[in-house]
């Protein structure tokens, strides 16, 4: 018998405002064109010459003027991007041109940015797909049409490994949740799951027999994958599979006949599945229950998508009960529609919002790539959450503190090469005061470091305090002499107090790992500091006689 479906009442909601006089590029991607984070949208921008990219900001649409700031650096055609799950402000492009960018997104973001943090080489046409791994630091995955998948180490702007299927032309390209396999979907109507750190394809399977366009996605920790794609007829249809058994689909699913191609949008905390297509202006929702989708109900407009994408769960809106929100693209507008469940309460709907995938990486590449799998990071969704969760306090470090140390001693590096310059003899005074305007950059950014450090330091302050105000509460009442029912009471209020205790002491103790760590690298940058100080003011002196 099946379970009674939780989100049958789920309606969609279009917002009223909405980005408008947008220029979308005419593309043949087989991407969905647009994507979005938790704080801005991306999509490409139609321009002559070369590939740019529209990033807006999610919450201010706005009727857009004929000219805006674009990312501009490919020499061809846009063929996709996607944000970097743990910095909202990083976004990875791919393009006609066959490389892959990483980019910067300014805060204030006034004017063109032409210069990537990364490029990368290797693929030999161009490059369908990039998808940024779903727990691990600076990994990316592409799909090009020289048959390869490239896995890259971002950090070392390099490829670390390649999947090969010669002559493929890819369709699709995902991670399973913690990023241990990759899924593609490709032109010979093959799907295939592969194992990037062995390098080979692990599953193989004809997933539909039309000769349009197929997609897949895995099903967050289920062990099944979802195919979408076309019957020998004009039929749309899905199908659920059991990676441990692929003889034959566990569902199957006819739903129309049209000729647009659908894309897969699976909330594996809820087990809801989105189905929109391009070319299209539907989009279905079904419930996963049982080991099996039944559909929910649709959005129904008239006017077709060019493109479509949703925001992570981290970005929706908890209090309105908003479960899922979509970005569609259009000819000359992006929309804003929002799944939400009704509820009579206003409060937070713990039932509706369990933790979600965490801003902080779960591992580094090197730990990635050496073997290691790791699930993501995860964090609670109350707004109001407490003390005793708090996932913003390690990312002071992870995203604050450490990303920028890393930053500023390539800066560094880069500052020690000027001064190898300098000491060639052929440096002019100007040069000399280049540098000395580095050092004092580098001593604004290292001070900014150490304000991270002092907050840091604060809330760990704070945590050990609350820590002792608990032990005290705890030993007070353990000793407290009262009859059986009053002990009773005690006694479970004793017990509560112990868990928040060691949940306290779990949160308390990785800040405090990472605050010795964050010493540690300060130190350091402070006596290579000193010493570029000394070379600087002895070169100074030297430009100054000559």
């Amino acid at each position: 018998m099946q379970s009674k479906l939780r989100f049958r009442n789920v309606y969609p909601e279009v917002h009223k405002e909405k980005y408008e006089h947008v220029q979308p590029a005419t593309s043949s991607s087989d991407s969905g064109l647009i994507k979005g984070n938790s704080k801005y949208l991306s999509f490409a921008w139609k321009v002559g010459g070369g590939g740019s990219l529209a990033v807006l900001e999610l919450g201010k649409p706005q009727r857009l003027a004929p000219v805006i700031p674009l990312i501009k650096g490919h020499n061809a055609a846009i063929q996709d991007q996607d944000f970097n799950p743990f910095n909202d402000n990083v976004i990875a492009t791919a393009s006609d041109d066959t490389t892959l960018k990483v980019w910067e997104i300014p805060e204030e973001f006034t004017q063109d940015v032409t210069a990537p943090l990364a490029n990368l080489q290797g693929h030999s046409k161009k490059v369908n797909f990039v998808q940024y791994h779903p727990s691990t630091e600076n990994i990316l995955a592409s799909t090009s049409n020289d048959g390869t998948v490239k896995v890259w180490d971002v950090d070392r702007q390099c490829e670390a490994l390649t999947l090969t299927v010669p002559d493929a032309n890819y369709w699709s390209l995902c991670w399973n949740s913690n990023g241990s396999l990759l899924g593609t979907t490709s032109k010979d109507k093959t799907t295939r799951i592969g194992d990037p750190r062995a390098q080979q394809w692990v599953h193989e399977l004809l997933t539909h027999e039309g000769s349009r366009a197929q997609k897949m996605t895995f099903l967050g920790d289920t062990g099944l994958i979802l195919s979408v794609g076309f019957a020998k007829t004009t039929d749309r249809e899905f199908k659920v599979w059991d990676i441990k058994n692929l003889t034959k689909p566990v569902q199957h699913v006819k739903i129309d006949q049209q000729a647009s191609v659908l894309y897969p949008f699976f909330d594996s905390d809820l087990g809801m599945l989105y189905l929109a297509g391009r070319g299209d202006g539907n989009i279905r929702y079904y419930e996963f229950a049982d080991g099996a989708f039944t559909y929910t109900s649709d959005h129904k407009s008239t006017v077709p998508m060019k493109g479509i994408g949703f925001i992570p769960k981290r970005g929706v809106n908890v209090m309105r009960a908003e479960l899922m929100r979509a970005l569609k693209l259009t000819d000359n507008a992006i929309e804003f529609i929002s799944f939400i469940q009704p509820r009579k309460a206003s409060t937070f709907q713990e039932d509706l919002f369990p933790d979600c995938c965490s801003e902080i990486p779960a591992q580094t590449a090197e730990a990635w790539l050496a073997g290691n799998n790791a699930a993501p990071l995860r964090k609670s969704m109350k707004p109001d959450e407490n003390a005793i969760n708090r996932p913003s306090a390690r990312s002071v470090i992870s995203h604050g503190g450490t990303a920028d140390v890393d930053r500023l001693k390539r800066a560094l590096e880069e500052a020690n090469k000027e001064i190898d310059s300098l000491k060639t003899g052929q440096a002019q005074s100007e040069d000399a005061e280049g540098a000395k305007h580095e050092i004092e950059k580098l001593k604004t950014e290292l001070s900014a470091i150490a304000e991270e450090k002092a907050a840091l330091e604060k809330k760990v302050h704070a945590q050990e305090e609350e820590i002792n105000e608990l032990n005290k509460k705890y030993h007070e009442q353990k000793t407290t002499n009262s009859n059986a029912e009053e002990r009773h009471e005690l006694l479970a209020t004793v017990e509560q107090l112990e868990a928040e205790v060691a949940e306290l002491r779990a949160h308390h103790e990785p800040l405090k790992r990472d605050l010795e760590l964050n010493d540690a690298q300060i130190s350091s940058l402070k006596q290579e500091l000193a010493q570029l100080e000394s070379e600087h003011e002895a070169l100074n002196n030297k430009a100054k006689a000559g």
